[in-house]
Formats: C-alpha cells, structure tokens, sequence
C-alpha cells in the first residue's frame, strides 16, 4: 500500500487555500483520505463490458468482453460486424456500491438505443465498486470502502482506456468517422471514464485525446476535489469534449455538516449546474441520482433544457482544519446570447464552453412549463416568448383560449402566471395549490 502523510500533516499543508478549477488532474480531501489504496487485482474485481445494438426493434447483445479478453478474437468480432455500420460506440458505468444491474442504466441504455444507429455498452466493475464487508468484524480490520473503491475505479479505468484502442477499431470497421466514441460515467464512474481517457492517449502514444466525448454525471466529490495527495480525477483533458452536470456539490443548506456525494468544482470543458448544482432535492442520495436522471430524459427531450445563463463566477472550495472543505458554490448569473444545451445534444450546437445554469423540476418532467427568459433560439423577444407560450400550452392540451390554436394578429397575451397556474393544473396528479410562483411565472417542482 502506498503511505500518504497523515491527515492532519496533509490538511496543515492546505489549511484555508482555496481551490478552482485547473489542468491539474488529480485531487483528495486531506481531513478524509488518511492514505491512499492500492486497487483489487483485475481478477478480483472481474470488469465486464458488454455491448448492445438495435436491429428490427429488437435490442441485441452483440459482444462481452473481459478483462482477459484477447485482442485477436475482439478483431474477429470486428469483421463480423462492419455491415452494422454504426455511428458510435457510446460505453456506460456505474459509481460506488452499484452495478451493471441498476435500473437506471438499462433504462439509459434503451433511451440511447432508441434515438440512433449506434452502439452502447455497459461497464461492470460490481466487484470493484460494492466492497463493504456485512461482517461487523470484518469491518473494523477493512479500510473505508469508499476509499478502496475509488482506487478500484481508477484501475477499471486504465483497462478501459486499453479496450478503447478495441473501440477505435470497431468504430472505423463499421464507418464511423468523427464523434464517434463516447464514455458516460456515473460519480466514481465519471473518474473511470476519465482514467480511460488518459491511458488511451498514452497506449495510443498520442498527445491527442482518443475519445470524442467524456459525460461526467455528477463525479464524485470526497478524494477528488483538492489538489493534496488523492485520486486522480476527470479534466478536460480526457476527450475532446468533456461536459459534467452537478446536481450534489453541497447541502442545501451550506451551515450543515452532512456529507455530499457530488462536486461542486469545474472540471469539464462545459459544466452544467441545474439548480447551482445543489440541494434540488431533501436527500442527498437523491440529488446524486439527479444527473443521470436528468441526461436520460434529455434523450427524448431535445431542447427542452437549454439555457442562456453562465455562471459569473467559477465554483469553489476552501480546506478548512480539521471538519473537511467549505464549498464556495456561485448563485448569481449572467445572460449570454450564445446558450447551451445539457445532456444527450450538449455536442450539437451548444456553446462549448463556460459554467452553466439552469431550473429544473425535481421530478419528470424537469423542464420548467413556462420559460419567460429571451430564448437562446430567437433573438426577437416577443417572437421567442410567443413561442415558448405556445409551444408549453400545446404540449398541456389546448391554446391560450382553450382552443388548441393561436391567432394570427397580435391580441393581448394572458397573465403568465394564471397560465402556469392553469397548466400545472392539467399535467400536475396530486392538484397542489401551492404554486410558489413569482411575478415572472417562475417556481419551483411541478409536483
């Protein structure tokens, strides 16, 4: 095992410096992490990855590998399959004591296989990632299993970079030219797919990124945020575009000292912050789960979670002695007439750089119903917002008049908050009258 100084020697070292975003790619949090771990064997934690494709509305599993997966019989595998001819290879993993059995990744694995030609496949690191011991002594004489994990991860990650030279392959074998390897990644998952990145450059021995696209959901936060002695995390660095959501960078309510699974850092060429990237959500666990959530239903909701607000600051945090980091989280915007989209189409048009805000609902549907901010898409304001009206009261079942239709001269527009009042109603199952809606028809969760 490889000794660290302890954790008091560790936080000295950085008592009240703040850090933000960097190139540097490897963080810790010194009062937390009391050494580093060196990871399971491959053999032990057994990674699988296991491709799926769409033919005839049926999915397939076309191709398992292991981590003792030749490379000559994966090239045979690519001959078979070059008349698939599909546009990427899009790999997803899990985080910490999940697997590849979670339904939230079949379900983004459906998702994805629906709306293109392509690949997706499913990382498996189950025997890396779940390493708590049930045996109550088995657990005071085993380090912290989070710390063993995320070790675990990193490993994963470096095999994965090893396969992503098989990807390359396969992706060329079946015509795909650009934008076509694609690595999404779940809190530790996210710094595996990072990993990934990295050992595919140097395997390639290449100073440029082999990967076109890295989605970091949520990364994890605790060993991963300060520049002190931890485990290497996702940057920018690792694919041509690299773009996170962070839904759980802190508490909700920065004076409590409950734990976070998220970070609030920047570490992507775009990051995204729905709600500033905290506290949408009572539970920590659920506002962990909030990325991948959010970036499944984008799949099926193109353009309905794009934003035109930057954040005017970068997000932050600062070691303090001996209770752990203070997060600096940014709560002020500004507006930029280029937005970006978040999720499944961030590649597809957005701006491709900067600190992203956006509302979101807590639960489906997470766009809010009625946007009164200038729209990204028109640069007409009252063309955008006539038609942000009409297409959110279309969607709810009928015009401004109950008609389903909208007329063409230009009548007086209804009270936008009596229309989100009206369409909360329709769509809204447990008909709450408590709306919380300002005077710019803006509130909280439909539900």
């Amino acid at each position: 095992m490889a000794t660290w100084k302890s954790a008091v020697e560790r936080s000295k070292i950085g008592q009240g410096h703040q850090f933000s975003p960097s190139n540097q790619c490897v963080g810790g949090d010194a009062p937390i992490f009391q050494g580093r771990m060196e990871p399971f064997p491959l053999q032990k934690i057994e990674p699988i990855i296991t491709f799926y494709i769409k033919r005839h509305g049926n999915t397939e599993k076309i191709l398992t590998l292991g981590h003792d997966s030749d490379e000559s019989v994966i090239r045979d595998y690519t001959r078979f399959l070059k008349h698939l001819r599909c546009g990427r290879v899009i790999l997803l993993t899990h985080g910490f004591l999940s697997g590849c059995d979670k339904d939230w990744l079949e379900e983004m694995k459906d998702a994805l296989l629906g709306v293109d030609k392509q690949i997706v496949a499913l990382v498996g690191w189950k025997g890396g990632a779940h390493v708590i011991k049930y045996d109550a002594m088995d657990l005071f004489r085993q380090p912290n299993p989070y710390i063993q994990a995320a070790a675990n991860c990193l490993a994963v990650g470096a095999w994965v970079g090893k396969v992503g030279k098989v990807a390359t392959w396969l992706a060329k074998a079946m015509g795909s030219e650009k934008d076509c390897l694609w690595r999404i990644g779940h809190s530790l998952g996210a710094h595996l797919m990072g990993k990934a990145g990295e050992s595919a450059k140097k395997l390639m021995s290449t100073s440029r990124p082999v990967f076109d696209r890295i989605t970091g959901l949520d990364p994890a936060g605790p060993g991963f945020q300060t520049r002190l002695p931890g485990y290497r995390r996702i940057c920018k660095n690792d694919a041509a575009m690299v773009d996170i959501i962070h839904t759980d960078g802190r508490h909700k309510d920065s004076s409590v000292m409950i734990p976070y699974f998220g970070t609030i850092l920047p570490l992507g060429t775009i990051d995204f912050y729905p709600n500033y990237g905290f506290g949408r959500r009572d539970d920590t666990l659920g506002n962990h789960s909030l990325a991948y959530e959010l970036f499944t239903w984008s799949i099926n909701n193109k353009k309905r979670l794009e934003t035109c607000q930057e954040l005017r600051d970068n997000p932050s945090i600062t070691i303090l002695y001996p209770i752990g980091v203070k997060v600096n989280a940014c709560t002020s915007t500004r507006e930029r007439s280029k937005g970006a989209e978040m999720g499944y189409y961030t590649n597809k048009g957005s701006h491709r750089h900067g600190n992203w805000y956006m509302e979101t609902n807590s639960y489906p549907p997470f766009a809010p119903v009625l946007k009164m901010r200038r729209s990204c898409l028109d640069p007409r304001p009252h063309v955008a917002r006539s038609r942000s009206l009409e297409r959110n009261v279309l969607r709810s079942g009928g015009g401004c008049w109950g008609t389903g239709t909208f007329p063409s001269h230009a009548a007086p527009l209804p009270d936008p908050v009596e229309i989100v009042k009206d369409v909360l109603d329709k769509i809204n199952p447990f008909k709450s009258n408590s709306w919380n809606l300002d005077s710019t028809g803006r509130g909280g969760s439909c539900f």
